[in-house]
């Protein structure tokens, strides 16, 4: 068993001791460190066998199911009720435009439960909330209350190319003797107050930060790529027409887009040697192929029109 795990882990004994505290909450979710666990990880890594392993410890009738995006649909919430963990499988990087109520069930604080033909109630759940899949889906919320509360175990071992061991799903994560061997381990497991931070873990964290900022991403794939970041002059419905293009493109039904110029600009100064201020201007006309290339939108900028001006004149 232990060979298995780090084989899950890539030999990163951090990581094991990590696999381990989550199973400890899983099957006592009472003592909840307050994170959600998501492993992630492309094709074959064994994703699925460390949850089958949970729900023979825990029992099939004592998990939910939800996925992210439902914690904040209505109706949803009352399928945790009496469970002691859940676990999303195979969760799409669909956009989460709401995670107060996913927030609140993984700190363990009140949430409203809604039943059909049935007066609301306030519930609170205990169980520790683990989610897997090949990408993480993008969210709303920048805030350190929704960072602080991610676990983001990654799954890197290959198993693709080698012969495919159906005993180990199907017969050893099943045998009773291991699993009591597992329950027992786990319970004289030392106490702990948090989960520990393998560097794996604080890596992945890190850069789902950063692809969770739409606009830095936007700004690192786009703006600067081709060249925006150099013209005098960028109108600002022209900026905001291809901010708002690329959320739609990655799943952002309603990007909210007010203000969006002073986050543009702010990458802008931590990722160039240049400044920026918002304010009229004209477009060069060296800029206009670069802007606009159909030519639809030509008169506009030869007139005085709100934008994000580089205040390096040299280049303007």
């Amino acid at each position: 068993f232990d060979r298995w795990l780090e084989a899950l882990a890539v030999n990163d004994k951090e990581v094991v001791a990590l696999l381990w505290q989550v199973i400890n909450e899983a099957i006592n979710p009472n003592r909840t460190r307050k994170k959600m666990v998501l492993m992630v990880g492309d094709g074959n890594n064994g994703k699925g066998t460390f949850q089958a392993l949970l729900e023979n410890l825990i029992g099939r009738s004592n998990i939910s199911n939800l996925k992210p995006d439902q914690f904040g649909k209505e109706f949803y919430l009352g399928a945790l009720e009496g469970k002691v963990c859940n676990i999303g499988d195979d969760i799409s990087n669909k956009y989460l435009d709401e995670v107060s109520d996913l927030m609140s069930v993984i700190s363990g604080d009140p949430v409203q439960v809604n039943k059909k033909s049935l007066q609301p109630v306030e519930a609170r759940f205990r169980l520790l909330c683990i989610f897997s899949g090949n990408d993480l889906p993008r969210a709303r919320n920048k805030t350190m209350g929704w960072y602080r509360r991610l676990c983001i175990i990654p799954f890197r071992a290959d198993f693709n190319g080698q012969k495919e061991r159906h005993e180990i799903k199907d017969r050893f994560i099943k045998n009773k003797e291991l699993l009591e061997w597992v329950l027992f381990k786990v319970l004289n497991m030392p106490d702990f107050d948090s989960f520990i931070e393998p560097e794996a873990v604080q890596k992945m964290l890190s850069k789902y930060k950063n692809d969770n900022d739409y606009i830095k991403v936007w700004v690192e794939n786009f703006y600067i790529p081709n060249g925006w970041h150099e013209i005098n002059h960028v109108p600002m419905f022209i900026a905001r027409n291809k901010l708002k293009e690329f959320a739609e493109d990655i799943g952002i039904d309603k990007p909210k887009l007010g203000q969006f110029s002073n986050a543009v600009m702010a990458e802008l100064e931590k990722t160039t040697s240049y400044k920026y201020s918002a304010k009229n201007g004209t477009v060069s006309s060296k800029f206009y192929d670069v802007l606009d290339p159909q030519g639809f939108q030509r008169k506009r900028f030869v007139k005085g029109i709100w934008g994000i001006h580089l205040e390096d004149e040299d280049l303007g």
